[in-house]
Parts: C-alpha cells; sequence; structure tokens
C-alpha cells in the first residue's frame, strides 16, 4: 500500500506543478 501511495502522491505532485506552471 505504501509504495502504491508514493506514486499517486507523486503523479498527483506533477500534475499540481504541471497545473501551477500552466497558470503562471
Amino acid at each position: 500500500v505504501a509504495k502504491t501511495s508514493g506514486r499517486v502522491y507523486k503523479v498527483l505532485a506533477r500534475s499540481v506543478l504541471n497545473y501551477v506552471a500552466k497558470d503562471e
């Protein structure tokens, strides 16, 4: 479960960063 959570968190973080970069 920890591995899956880490992967999901990583994807979420990347998505958020991408969204912020787009907004900027």
